[in-house]
């Protein structure tokens, strides 16, 4: 068996540039209501010490790195990218670490395609099909290398996003809308590994469980303001039910839907809406009700103080959407329910029930009532 070499791209560098300096920050406690000890004792134990509470995050600095020419990336299973027989371990996906004969299969025999010269960003890397992992981690690099290099990137991006449904469009949507035009686009598909003469990856916007304060400035703030809103009415209260999701679907949506109307929610789904007016609408919103997952992540536009009501199946863990929280200075209701179909060793993928009581007073904890 052949040992698994990787390191981080700074040490394989051949330049790299300091871009955001790390620093210190703290981060305010979120939940005004749990449920979760009525599922889960010691996970919801877990989340009162170490997912609610306010707490210091020492954020890392965050730079760009020049990795060597014949930097390679395979356009498959994550993305992965390496030098000579070093993987590039910010690129690597777990499920690789792991699986040597499925690790060995990411790279195709043969000679790589060679890249036309010019600098490229790499923007692409494993969880780029969900939402959450594109808007809060992948968009990100694009955002922050453009800010400071206006102009520079041509910017690698998978190859699927030249075939986009309605419901993936937000996706190219994002990059245009913060100033990268189509010409800039280098997209790679999973029937070739390329080689690349002057490839750059930005480090992680990510650190201490969170994103880097300045990094969610530039997500903020170099986006134009009152460009393709939603048409008409932008509510204060948005209910986002993921109806068209089979993920963690809310079984009994039409009595959670009637609640939420009658209390001043406008009820829709975010795959309905362009990324702009995906935007605009959290912009505007000062409460939220989403089911825990991707559609969270757009709280990152939402003014500070931000309410955010988001149930899940039971004692679901994913940290993610926290952290985006906690950035708005806001206020959270979890509200776990009970699964109704699924697996209970695989919550993430289950149906369950929403408890009208128990939204109800996750709502009074926020003074929603």
């Amino acid at each position: 068996m052949v040992t698994l070499a990787k390191h981080r791209a700074r040490d394989l560098a051949q330049d790299y540039v300091s871009l955001i300096a790390g620093r210190a920050v703290e981060l305010p406690g979120i939940a005004a209501f749990s449920n979760l000890a009525d599922f889960d004792a010691s996970f919801h134990q877990h989340h009162q010490e170490f997912v609610y509470p306010a707490r210091t995050a020492n954020f890392q600095n965050i730079g760009l790195s020049r990795l060597p020419p014949g930097t390679v990336v395979a356009a498959r299973e994550g993305y992965p990218t390496f030098v000579g027989d070093t993987y590039i371990e910010e690129q690597l996906a777990p499920w690789l670490i792991e699986d040597e004969g499925r690790r060995a299969q990411a790279r195709l025999p043969g000679t790589p395609v060679q890249v036309p010269a010019g600098e490229y960003l790499l923007a692409a890397r494993f969880g780029e099909g969900t939402w959450g992992h594109w808007l809060a981690e992948i968009l990100p690099r694009i955002v922050v290398a453009e800010h400071f290099f206006p102009g520079r990137f041509m910017f690698v991006v998978p190859g699927w996003t030249t075939h986009l449904n309605a419901g993936m469009r937000a996706y190219l949507e994002s990059i245009y809308a913060y100033g990268i035009d189509e010409a800039r686009l280098f997209r790679i598909e999973e029937t070739h590994d390329y080689a690349f003469e002057s490839l750059h990856l930005l480090d992680s916007v990510w650190s201490d469980r969170s994103i880097h304060p300045d990094v969610l400035d530039l997500m903020r703030n170099n986006l134009p303001r009152g460009v393709g809103g939603v048409t008409g009415y932008l509510p204060a209260r948005v209910g986002i039910l993921r109806k068209d999701s089979a993920r963690r679907a809310i079984s009994n949506h039409a009595e959670v839907e009637t609640f939420l109307r009658a209390n001043g929610f406008l009820v829709m789904e975010l795959s309905d809406l362009p990324f702009l007016s995906q935007v605009s609408l959290f912009r505007n919103a000062s409460c939220v009700f989403c089911v825990l997952g991707s559609g969270l992540t757009n709280t990152l536009y939402s003014p500070d103080h931000v309410n955010v009501i988001a149930p899940a199946p039971e004692a679901w863990g994913d940290s993610f959407f926290y952290p985006l929280i906690q950035a708005r200075n806001g206020r959270f209701a979890d509200v776990r329910g009970t699964i109704t179909e699924g697996d209970r060793n695989r919550p993430a993928d289950s149906r369950f029930r929403v408890d009208i009581p128990t939204l109800r007073r996750g709502f009074e904890a926020l003074n929603l009532l």
